[in-house]
Order: structure tokens, then sequence, then C-alpha cells
């Protein structure tokens, strides 16, 4: 699809309190079993989300996942070292096992999901092509504000219909964690000890650029009455790519963690999940819980 065009993919929400989930216990590997749970195996009445595990590595602890193959960038989400508190997560091309392929997008740091206060609630939402990832983690107070997110997948296409590939989640050398934006006490504060800069495939040429997501609201300052919404997007090489599903919005922290509104994404309303996604500040963001669009 194009821009101007865009096919409209319903979304899979995967949540804590479903039947059968699997816990987020802060033991080794339970995060990489939560992903490949919601996104190959499925549990309880739940399907997965559509993607494959075409390797694992049990003895080394690696497992290896893949979105719908289809005409957009093909990719492979490796996962490995998931500690209980923290997980290596890395983007490869043409992978031959679990240990072999082309690297191409890694973090400075591992995704960092329980190296604060946590409650162990958690929610995933997938299309076949692309993951948002959220459990609760405050260094700060109280919890039902603040987060630790993972993002990974297909951008919407450009004005030259081509795709990115991105990848961003938390982490740093400490458990004072900025948000999705950068955002740390109403400011930005994109240091190594609380933020990790994002990496994306362009197109298919395929560089790789270091990109950190950026929005016209920060989800934490009341900057108008009236509820608006921007979308989450990077900037890269002069251009711009639009993540799907993803929006913040104008009016503030209002919400509580994984309630569910109606908001208006796309030219379209749609049921979206209320998360927060640092450890220090309060703020929301909007995941579309119906569709995302490409």
């Amino acid at each position: 699809m194009s821009l101007l065009t865009p096919e409209r993919v319903p979304v899979k929400v995967y949540r804590w309190d479903d039947a059968d989930a699997p816990a987020l216990d802060e033991t080794p590997n339970c995060m990489a079993t939560i992903f490949k749970a919601c996104l190959v195996t499925g549990y309880g009445t739940k399907e997965g989300a559509g993607w494959t595990m075409p390797f694992e590595d049990t003895t080394a602890g690696v497992k290896v996942l893949r979105p719908e193959v289809g005409p957009h960038t093909d990719f492979y989400l490796r996962l490995s070292a998931d500690t209980g508190r923290e997980m290596a997560a890395q983007v490869y091309l043409n992978m031959t096992d679990a240990n072999t392929g082309d690297l191409k997008l890694e973090g400075s740091r591992p995704f960092a999901y329980a190296k604060a206060s946590v409650s162990n609630k958690w929610i995933l939402i997938a299309t076949p092509r692309g993951m948002f990832f959220s459990c609760e983690q405050s260094v700060n107070g109280g919890l039902d504000k603040k987060g630790a997110y993972f993002y990974v997948g297909d951008s919407k296409p450009g004005p030259q219909a081509f795709r990115s590939v991105a990848i961003q989640h938390t982490g740093g050398t400490s458990s004072d964690f900025s948000d999705i934006l950068g955002n740390r006490s109403s400011r930005l504060y994109k240091d190594k000890a609380g933020y990790v800069y994002g990496k994306a495939m362009r197109g298919q040429s395929l560089v790789v650029d270091t990109i950190s997501f950026s929005s016209l609201f920060d989800g934490d300052t009341v900057l108008t009455n009236h509820e608006y919404s921007s979308p989450v997007f990077f900037i890269a090489n002069k251009d711009i790519s639009i993540l799907p599903g993803l929006a913040i919005p104008s009016c503030g922290a209002k919400d509580p963690n994984y309630t569910t509104k109606l908001i208006e994404t796309d030219g379209f309303v749609t049921n979206a999940i209320v998360v927060g996604t640092g450890a220090y500040t309060d703020m929301n963001m909007y995941v579309s819980a119906d569709f995302w669009s490409y």
C-alpha cells in the first residue's frame, strides 16, 4: 500500500490477566517466553499474532522470531540473554540458524524491563508485521502511569513507498529511565544512564540510521483542553517515518496504564490502550487496539 492508500491491519492484544497468560515473574527467559507466546504460539484461547519461530537454541537461551513474510522488508528478531530483568534484542537479515545471519539493528544496551519497581502487569499489541510491548516499571513513586516499552516492526511507507524497520526500547546504565521520547522530569534527558537510541533500516537500501522517536506532544504536559493526538515518528536522512498504531495526547497524563478509550488517529476513531513509557515521569501514550495503518 502507498502513503495515500494505507492498509489497515487488524491487531491482537495480549495481557497479563488473560487466562493462561505467561507470567512476568522476573525469572530468566520470562520476557522471551512472553514474546514467543504472544507472537507465535498463542496461549489459552488466544492465537499467536502470525509470527513464526524459525530457530531456537534452548541451551544458549536464544529465540529467533520472524514476522509475516511479504512484499515489505523481511527481518528476524533475535532474543537472548534474558536475565529476568533485561534482555538482548537484535534485528537480523538472512539468518540460517539461531546464531548466524546479518546483524543490522541493535541498541547500545539491552531492553530493561524489570530493573526498577515493577507490578508484573504487561500488555503486548501486535500485527503480523510489528509489535509494541509495555510493562509497569517505576523508580519514582506510583506505577500506574509509568512503564517500560519495546517496539519493533515496519513503519508506514514514505513518499517513495519504502518502509523502514525500526527498533527502540527502554534501557540504560541505571534504572532512572527516560520515556519513549527521551523525557524525564518534563525535560529531554537522552543520555546513556536512562535512554537507548533506536535503530532503523531505510527502505530497499537497508541503510542503518540511529534514531529517536518523536511526537508533537510529550504525553505529560497539559497543552490543550480538548484532546488531540499526534503520531509517533522518527526522522532519518531528512525524511520522516511514522510508526503505525502509536499516538501521544495533548492533554497530559490523565489515564492509568492499560485502560481503553476511544481516540481519533489516522482519520479514524479507534479503541486505544493507554501506556506509560518512562520509569521516572508520568505520561500517557496510546496504542491502537483495533488496527494499525501501514
